[in-house]
């Protein structure tokens, strides 16, 4: 094709991507909206600002057209040319001069080396170029202002990197395409790229990819740009032994991030799908991302938790119940946060967690209501905390037909688990581990140490650590995400902030865990085996060490949440607040957790919450709510599949829903719960009458709930509502309520 044909195609081509780059502007524009969730506004919380795509990339970096060029035929030692420019050296070319430069041709062991003045921009088009080095890098850039790769229309070209590598000067060479400037990618065509013992392609400046087809198989990291990596477009196949994608600039701090804001990436990297030392920026794009073999390959969790069934603080949340030889559950302590509640029950939890077996024993003694402690068994081991001061229960079932369930009361029966001893030299910290406790290997889908914005996308990630990470604050604003992780589904030590898109969490240890949560749009399910929300706040105790930590927060304002724990459903070291938006929650089916658990303090004012679960530590939203909601212990496990609606005296339905696992607690709240309201819960063919003579009906157990996180629990410090599990007891009060078998 002749020199003025393909720069008229070529300008064509730079036409639709200036059309993709404008998509990319468009994208970082139309953030979602921030929205408010409680007293903090979602967008002030990122510490991640998203810049402008056009401060990303040049208008050359889309550039894929060339005319002047000088032509080099490689060929084993009879390489060929029509022009100057450079010089050749056995099969070594060398290029000193500025200018366009197409390679044609192939080379079993050779090399392409540019040592151009350090103003220079040299492009090299690569036209069915086929350059193999043994111990070196097939393009070696040493020297230039910058150089760009272009892939040839329709054309298919291989580079390769064999053996070890031996130095032959002072760069540490180590990448099939190494460049000490930097470096830009573009084209239309095809390049596969190959490295035995290094990286796929290497800039220690600027790495940039605006377009082409790009085949990656690295025994280290697949692309790998020093100062950073930004992509616009093109298609990525990378398999790699470390990092897929992989930014890090340990010597300047504005340095070492990941952007990219279009392209389709398929990575299956043994270490991190994409990280970045500073921030990890993403507008859109299509990600196919498996970490360290996938989900099914993370390390299998312990628990070192002695005390547990106390909820949210210092003193209670996992563990085991006594005479319960669970242990196969344990805390995420990813990246200095500390994650709250571990949840798994084992078969020998069955005699100790009534609701694991599907019945409940009979009751034995009238319930209290006046929020006291229950009084210890006999022959209980250790002595019973003395219980906070507390009003009476606010509303009472006033039905007189036949049947079960009450607002919830303290269990009799039981032993209480004996305190630890403070001489036995035990940290009250959290002494969980996982995988980045017992190993230096990260294998986190995406993964950032300064913050991580997400405003689109398609994410399918599987990942054997969390699926997407961050030191820092995490904001996602939209996208499409399906994850998968051995650890956490997203995870930020910072604050987590969702303002829209749909998550989808299939499968995971805890859920979403940040030192604040805010939840002000978008769609999304979470399945966990541990919490399915879990804000830890700043992961530091006060003096007493037996204090909430206030800085921890889950703020609902909008959106649609759907929660399925093993653990705690929503568990907040602090404060939980719901002013907005629809939640669904499937809490734990043992007693050590429930599907509401807060450290301090937990209020509604808006929004619909339905939340069921076991009854042994099982809360419901405090005093200072505004919104009227009602805690309901069953006299009864229910199955799965069992609907939950409740309706008001009219009979309009307030709220529904049909939980996917067996249940005994339930919490609803929503608009038209008022004081003096009197409604029907309805869980599958029985009916429950409901008079609220306060705002707030059933108090829930009222030591547990607040007590986790650390030695002897889950979550945090020590807490607010909960309750002492129930693993000998009754669920059912001396209170009777209505029932209508229908």
């Amino acid at each position: 094709m002749n020199t003025r044909l393909k720069a008229l195609l070529a300008g064509v081509s730079a036409a639709a991507l200036v059309l993709g780059c404008t998509a990319c502007q468009s994208a970082a524009s139309s953030g979602g909206s921030a929205g408010t969730a409680g007293t903090l506004q979602a967008s002030t919380l990122s510490s991640v600002s998203v810049a402008a795509e056009s401060d990303m990339f040049t208008d050359r970096d889309y550039e894929v057209g060339y005319s002047d060029y000088v032509t080099i035929n490689l060929a084993d030692g009879a390489t060929s040319s029509d022009g100057g420019g450079f010089s050749i050296t056995g099969d070594v070319i060398t290029i000193a001069q500025e200018g366009t430069y197409l390679l044609t041709g192939t080379l079993t062991n050779g090399q392409i080396v540019v040592a151009a003045a350090d103003n220079a921009k040299v492009q090299l088009v690569l036209d069915n170029a086929s350059i193999t080095c043994q111990g070196g890098a097939a393009i070696y850039v040493k020297t230039a202002d910058k150089v760009f790769i272009t892939l040839a229309e329709d054309s298919v070209n291989t580079l390769a990197s064999a053996g070890s590598f031996v130095q032959t000067d002072d760069n540490n060479v180590d990448g099939a395409i190494f460049s000490k400037s930097d470096l830009t990618l573009n084209g239309s065509g095809t390049l596969n790229i190959t490295c035995e013992e290094g990286h796929g392609v290497v800039s220690k400046d600027d790495l940039r990819v605006t377009s082409g087809t790009y085949s990656i198989t690295a025994a280290k990291q697949g692309l790998s740009g020093k100062d950073s990596v930004r992509i616009a477009g093109g298609a990525f196949t990378i398999t790699s032994g470390k990092d897929g994608i992989h930014s890090e600039n340990n010597d300047d701090t504005a340095k070492g991030f990941v952007y990219i804001c279009g392209g389709t990436f398929t990575i299956d990297a043994q270490q991190d799908g994409i990280s970045a030392s500073n921030t990890l920026t993403v507008l859109d794009g299509t990600f196919d991302i498996t970490t360290g073999g996938g989900s099914a390959n993370a390390p299998a969790k312990t628990n070192t938790d002695s005390f547990g069934g106390m909820g949210g603080g210092q003193m209670g949340g996992r563990g085991s119940w006594p005479g319960s030889t669970d242990s196969s559950s344990s805390d995420s302590t990813s990246s200095g946060s500390s994650s709250s509640d571990s949840a798994s029950s084992s078969a020998s939890d069955t005699a100790a967690n009534p609701l694991a077996s599907g019945t409940v024993p009979d009751a034995t003694s009238s319930a209290t209501t006046n929020g006291n402690m229950p009084t210890p068994p006999s022959g209980g081991s250790g002595t019973m905390p003395t219980p906070p001061g507390q009003s009476s229960g606010s509303g009472t079932d006033s039905s007189t037909n036949s049947g079960s369930g009450t607002a919830p009361a303290m269990p009799d029966g039981g032993t209480m688990p004996s305190m630890p001893d403070s001489s036995s030299g035990t940290s009250s910290g959290d002494t969980s581990t996982d995988a980045d406790s017992t190993s230096s290997t990260s294998m986190k889908g995406l993964k950032s140490d300064a913050g991580t914005v997400i405003s689109g996308g398609t994410f399918t990630i599987d990942a054997a650590d969390d699926a997407v990470h961050t030191n820092g604050d995490l904001t996602i604003e939209g996208g499409t995400f399906t994850l998968a992780t051995g650890d956490d589904g997203m995870h930020a030590d910072g604050a987590l902030t969702i303002e829209g898109g749909s998550i989808t969490i299939t499968a995971s240890y805890e859920g979403i865990e940040g030192a604040q949560i805010v939840i002000s749009g978008g769609e999304s399910a979470v399945t966990s085996s541990d919490d399915g929300l879990n804000a830890n706040g700043s992961g530091t105790s006060s003096s007493d060490g037996m204090a909430a930590d206030d800085t921890a927060t889950i703020l609902i304002s909008g959106g649609t949440l759907t929660v399925s724990a093993g653990g705690d459903g929503l568990d907040s070291n602090g404060t939980l607040t719901v002013t907005g938006g629809t939640v669904y929650v499937e809490g734990p089916t043992d007693s050590g957790n429930g599907a509401l658990d807060y450290g301090s303090s937990a209020s509604i004012s808006g929004g619909t919450v339905v939340a069921v679960g076991s009854v042994g530590m099982d809360v419901n939203f405090g005093s200072d709510s505004t919104q009227g909601s009602i805690l309901y212990d069953l006299d009864s496990v229910q199955a799965a599949g069992t609907a939950v609606t409740l309706t008001d005296s009219t009979g309009t339905v307030l709220a529904s829903y049909t939980p996917q696992k067996q249940f005994q607690s339930v919490v609803v709240s929503a608009p038209g719960i008022t004081a003096g309201g009197t409604y029907t819960l309805t869980v599958g063919t029985a009916s429950y009458t409901v008079e609220m003579t306060a705002l707030i009906y059933g108090e829930g157990n009222e030591m547990g709930g607040g007590m986790g996180g650390g030695q002897m629990g889950g979550g945090g410090q020590m807490g607010g509502k909960g309750g002492f599990g129930r693993p000998d007891s009754s669920s059912t009060d001396s209170a009777s309520s209505s029932s209508t078998n229908g």
